[in-house]
């Protein structure tokens, strides 16, 4: 299946028009076309500003401090996604909030279609093929799209936002996908062998939920304990996506 998912690997620091791309399974936009909403943006921002007066103090700092909704290495912010995916007619809500798809979504992962999450301005989709298929993660610094199954992707949500991670819930019919269509017409058996081994063991399937478990409660444990974070070297943020890309895929 992963063969006829769409997924664009990671180019500069375009990683939003690749989730984008990855949530909507096919190379709709571009990063001119981001740039173009962002400008559009900036360019609404700008005149609300103005409205109170361009000789203004706040009026300065608003010109002085640029653009927030794009930057010069590729970067797009949460409001570009948004109006990118009204054309298609979805919208995005944080997990946290009290959207009742929100709300839903904390309750059961699994009721919704598809997640955009963000950290430290790197954006990536978790996608569902079909209403009843298979969850996949199609993060661009992978190699490939990675299957996650249904028991990780609730403790995988979980995990990232202990960790801070932006969660966002995309709400709307999606696009229709080859994809989507190979997965309506598995039987059973063919969903039962495209599951890796872990899927199929409850027994380490268990092993890694209490992992997981015991990796939740030690950060939850540091904030409440006010203990300062280790700096964010680039180093030690590569080796810290190398092993969530190795435990979760």
């Amino acid at each position: 299946m992963a063969s006829t998912i769409f997924w664009e690997q990671q180019e500069g620091s375009l990683c939003a028009q690749h989730a984008l791309n990855a949530a909507l399974q096919g190379a709709y936009y571009t990063a001119p076309d981001l740039g173009t909403i962002a400008m559009a943006l900036d360019d609404a921002e700008s005149a609300a500003m103005a409205e109170q007066g361009r000789d203004t103090r706040e009026f300065a700092a608003f010109v002085r401090e640029g653009s927030s909704n794009m930057d010069d290495s590729g970067f797009f912010s949460v409001q570009v996604l948004e109006k990118a995916l009204e054309v298609f007619r979805l919208r995005i809500v944080s997990l946290r909030s009290s959207d009742p798809a929100a709300v839903a979504a904390q309750k059961n992962p699994l009721s919704q279609r598809c997640y955009i999450l963000n950290l430290r301005e790197h954006w990536f989709t978790l996608r569902r093929f079909h209403e009843s298929g298979e969850w996949w993660n199609l993060d661009s610094t992978l190699k490939a799209p990675k299957f996650v199954s249904d028991t990780y992707l609730g403790m995988l949500l979980q995990q990232m936002q202990v960790e801070k991670y932006s969660c966002f819930v995309v709400l709307g019919d999606l696009p229709r996908s080859v994809a989507d269509e190979q997965r309506q017409l598995w039987s059973p058996a063919a969903r039962q062998a495209a599951m890796p081994v872990d899927e199929q063991d409850p027994e380490l399937a268990t092993a890694i939920a209490a992992s997981l478990e015991d990796a939740a409660v030690g950060a939850a444990a540091r904030v409440q304990q006010q203990e300062p974070a280790p700096e964010a070297t680039e180093a030690n943020m590569d080796e810290v996506r190398r092993k969530r890309l190795a435990r979760f895929g």
